[in-house]
C-alpha cells in the first residue's frame, strides 16, 4: 500500500541551515574543503534526498566540522522521515542523538527530537509520542533551555490537536508561543514561532470565536513578514500562501467574502506546481470555506478532494473531511453521492474512532492518572502505595492482554483449521452425491424446502451468481425457475437466515477459497470478484463472521502451509 509522505519541514531546515553558514569556524577552514562542503549541503538542500544529506555528512564528519555535522544529521534524519516513513527512525537517531548532546548543540539536539515524535505519531505510537513529547519538555527544562520548552509545547500541542483534544491543545501551544524566545533574534525561533502560531491557528478555528482567529493570523504575518523584510526567502512559497489562507479564513469568518477571495488570489502565485498539494494545505482548506460561502459547492468539493488526499493516512481527519464533503453534494443536489458519503462517515466513525481511537485516548488517561499519583506521591508517603498498586494492576491488564491476545490467535488458527477441514468434507459429500444422482428419491412435501436449497447451493457453487453485486431473490428465482417466496421460506427454514444473508454467507465462502489459492490476489480484487462491491464492505462483512480480518486469514493460511 502506498504510504503517507510527509513534506519537508521548510521552515526547520532553511533555520538551520541559516546557523551552519553564519558560523565562524568556516572563515578559518580551507577554502577548497569548505566550499566542497558547503556545495554537497546545498545540493542535498535542494534536493531533500536522505542519501545526499548522508553524502555531507560524512564530508562534515571527515573534516571534524561540529557545526556541519550537527546541521547534516538533523537535516539527514529530517529527510529520512520525509522520504521513508517506514524506515527505522529510531536507531537511524541514536548516534545523532548522542553527538549533539555531547556536543551541546542543543537547538538540533530538540529539533531532532521533535521530528522523531511526529515519526512515532504518524506510525501510531500515540501514547509512546506522549510520553516522549513529556520527556522532551522534562529535559529543556533540565538545561533551562526556553526554545527547547517551546519546541516541546509544540509538537505536545500539535499531538492534543490531533487526538481532538482541542482544549489542551489550545493551552500548551499558547504557553508555548508565550515563552519562545524572541522570533526577531534568530532564524531558529522565528521557525518554533511561526510553526507554533500555524498549529494554534488550526486550534482556534475548531474552538475560538473571529477576535481570536483573527489576532493569530495577524501575529502569524507579522512573524513571517518581520523575516521576510530581513531578506529572508521562502523558496517553497508555504509561509507567505499560509499567511494568506490565514487572513482569508480570518475575514470569512467576519463575513468579508471579498477581501477573503482577494487573499487568495494574491496566495496563487507563491504556491509551486512541483510542490505536493500538503505544502499549501491552509490554503486548500481557506479555499473549500470561500467557495462554500458563494455558493460554489462543485469548486468546494473539489478543494475537500485534495485535502481528503492528504489525509488518507491519518484518519480522524479524513473523516472530518469526507462529512463535510457529504454536507456539500446534499447542498450541491447530489442526494445518491451525499448519501454514500454520509454512509462511509458513519461506519468509519462507528469502526475506527471507537476501536482505535479511543482506545488511545484511554491511554492517555491512564497516563495522566499515573502523573498525578506521582506528584502526590512527593507530598504525601501514603500516596505511594497507591501508585504501586496502580502500576501492578497496569502490568496485570498488560499481561492479560498480552495472553488474551495470543489466545485469540490460537483460536483463529483452528477456526481456520477446521474451516479448511470442513470445506474437504463439503467437497467429498458433493462428488459423493453427484455419483448417487441416479438414485433419487421423489421428494415429499417435507423435503421440498431442501430440495429447493440444493438447487440453490448448487446453482451458487456452479455458476458464482453472487459475483453479481445486484444479486437477489428476484433474480434467483428467475434463473431457477421457483417462486421467490419459496427460495425465502426454503433459506429460512434450512439455514435461519434470509436471501441476502445467505448470498453473503456464499460469498464469504468464496473468498476463503481465493485468500487460500497459492497465487496471492490483492483484496480489492477478491471483494470485486466475489460481488462485495467494495474492499471495505467485504473486510466487514468477513470479519463480522470470522472474527478476524482477511489478512489475518490469508496470514495463517500461509503460516500453515509453511509448517506442512
Amino acid at each position: 500500500m502506498k504510504r503517507f509522505i510527509h513534506i519537508i519541514r521548510l521552515i526547520g531546515l532553511f533555520s538551520i541551515a541559516s546557523c551552519l553558514f553564519s558560523c565562524p569556524s568556516y572563515g578559518q577552514r580551507d577554502s577548497i574543503t569548505a566550499n566542497t562542503l558547503a556545495a554537497s549541503i546545498q545540493k542535498a538542500h535542494v534536493s531533500g534526498m536522505p542519501e545526499d544529506w548522508r553524502i555531507a555528512l560524512q564530508q562534515a564528519q571527515s573534516q571534524n566540522d561540529t557545526a556541519a555535522i550537527g546541521l547534516t544529521y538533523s537535516s539527514y534524519i529530517q529527510s529520512l522521515a520525509n522520504i521513508s516513513p517506514s524506515s527505522d527512525l529510531e536507531k537511524e537517531s541514536k548516534e545523532a542523538f548522542a553527538f549533539l548532546y555531547n556536543t551541546k548543540q542543543y537547538v538540533y539536539y530538540f529539533a531532532l527530537y521533535n521530528i522523531f515524535i511526529d515519526w512515532m505519531f504518524a506510525n501510531k505510537s500515540y501514547t509512546a509520542a506522549q510520553e516522549e513529547a513529556r520527556k522532551m519538555y522534562l529535559q529543556a527544562k533540565k538545561l533551562d533551555l526556553p526554545i527547547g520548552k517551546a519546541m516541546a509545547l509544540r509538537v505536545q500541542g500539535q499531538i492534543f490537536y490531533k487526538l481532538s483534544l482541542y482544549d489542551k491543545a489550545y493551552k500548551t501551544l499558547s504557553e508555548g508561543l508565550e515563552i519562545c524566545p524572541p522570533y526577531q533574534d534568530n532564524l531558529n525561533n522565528f521557525a518554533t514561532a511561526l510553526s507554533i502560531c500555524e498549529w494554534l491557528f488550526s486550534v482556534c478555528v475548531k474552538i475560538k470565536g473571529k477576535a481570536e482567529i483573527r489576532s493569530v493570523s495577524d501575529k502569524y504575518s507579522e512573524i513571517f513578514s518581520y523575516w521576510q523584510d530581513k531578506g529572508w526567502k521562502d523558496a517553497s512559497g508555504h509561509c507567505p500562501v499560509t499567511a494568506l489562507a490565514f487572513r482569508s479564513i480570518a475575514l470569512l469568518k467576519s463575513g468579508d467574502i471579498a477581501g477573503a477571495d482577494q487573499c487568495l488570489r494574491q496566495a496563487r502565485p507563491y504556491m509551486r506546481n512541483d510542490l505536493p498539494a500538503r505544502a499549501y494545505e491552509h490554503y486548500y482548506e481557506a479555499a473549500y470555506m470561500l467557495s462554500a460561502e458563494q455558493k460554489s459547492h462543485e469548486q468546494a468539493i473539489a478543494y475537500i478532494d485534495t485535502l481528503l488526499d492528504m489525509h488518507q493516512y491519518y484518519y480522524p481527519f479524513y473523516l472530518k473531511d469526507l462529512h463535510i464533503k457529504a454536507e456539500l453534494l446534499s447542498l450541491s443536489g447530489d442526494a445518491r453521492q451525499s448519501a454514500n458519503a454520509y454512509k462511509e462517515y458513519i461506519h468509519g466513525k462507528d469502526s475506527l474512532l471507537k476501536a482505535e481511537n479511543i482506545r488511545e485516548l484511554d491511554e492517555l488517561r491512564v497516563q495522566y492518572q499515573v502523573e498525578r499519583a506521582q506528584q502526590e506521591a512527593k507530598q504525601k508517603t501514603y500516596s505511594l502505595y497507591w501508585a504501586y498498586a496502580f502500576l501492578t494492576l497496569i502490568s496485570i491488564l498488560l499481561l492479560s492482554y498480552i495472553l488474551y491476545a495470543q489466545r485469540l490467535h490460537a483460536q483463529n488458527r483452528l477456526l481456520v483449521s477446521q474451516l479448511e477441514e470442513i470445506d474437504k468434507l463439503t467437497n467429498s459429500l458433493s462428488l459423493q452425491a453427484n455419483k448417487g444422482k441416479e438414485d433419487a428419491w421423489e421428494p415429499t412435501p417435507d423435503d421440498a424446502g431442501k430440495n429447493i436449497l440444493n438447487q440453490i447451493e448448487q446453482y451458487l457453487l456452479e455458476n458464482h451468481p453472487f459475483q453479481d453485486p445486484g444479486l437477489n431473490r428476484e433474480k434467483l428465482a428467475k434463473a431457477l425457475q421457483i417462486s421467490e417466496r419459496a427460495i425465502a421460506n426454503a433459506i429460512k427454514e434450512n439455514k435461519g437466515m434470509t436471501v441476502v444473508e445467505y448470498i453473503n454467507a456464499a460469498r464469504l465462502d468464496y473468498c476463503r477459497h481465493l485468500l487460500s489459492s497459492p497465487h496471492p490476489i490483492v483484496l480489492k480484487e477478491i471483494a470485486e470478484e466475489s460481488g462485495f462491491g467494495t474492499p471495505r464492505t467485504f473486510q466487514r462483512q468477513f470479519r463480522d463472521k470470522y472474527g478476524m480480518t482477511p489478512s489475518q486469514y490469508r496470514k495463517i493460511i500461509l503460516e500453515q502451509e509453511g509448517r506442512g
